[in-house]
């Protein structure tokens, strides 16, 4: 599937294989190291554990999490997902984060952007303000 995918497109396109939930049931790991071997460049999925996985299995591929990264994570588990993060943003790569939690968000973040009910309601620098306080971007630009 994956050559008559790339057959398709133009040869500057890259391809991101979904492996997320094991690969919707035929096994993540088998389906990521099909797909490296068949040009994928990196690899969407649900939760840390599951980069974990890839990571751990010498995949070295960029990875996205498809879900709030967040979610579900005790205080180690942020640390690590942090810590991955701003290694990733020290070499360069751009990190884009949808998340209900703010104060991790903004730690990372260079740039932020607040969409309210739908709505664009403030893009812009992260400031000072925000990282002081993450209530003050709602309070500035959400709803009251």
């Amino acid at each position: 599937n994956l050559q008559l995918i790339r057959g398709d497109l133009p040869k500057n396109v890259q391809l991101m294989a979904v492996v997320k939930d094991e690969a919707y049931g035929h096994g993540a790991l088998d389906v990521a190291r099909v797909a490296v071997e068949e040009g994928a460049w990196g690899f969407g999925l649900s939760t840390l554990e599951e980069a974990m996985t890839l990571r751990d299995a010498g995949i070295t591929a960029p990875l996205l999490l498809l879900d709030e990264p967040f979610t579900a994570l005790d205080d180690r588990a942020i640390a690590v997902l942090q810590g991955l993060l701003k290694g990733a943003l020290a070499e360069g790569r751009t990190i884009i984060m949808s998340t209900h939690q703010l104060r991790e968000a903004l730690e990372l973040a260079t740039d932020v952007a607040l969409i309210n009910r739908g709505k664009l309601a403030f893009r812009g620098e992260r400031s000072r303000e925000m990282l002081e306080d993450p209530g003050w971007l709602y309070r500035h630009y959400g709803e009251a």
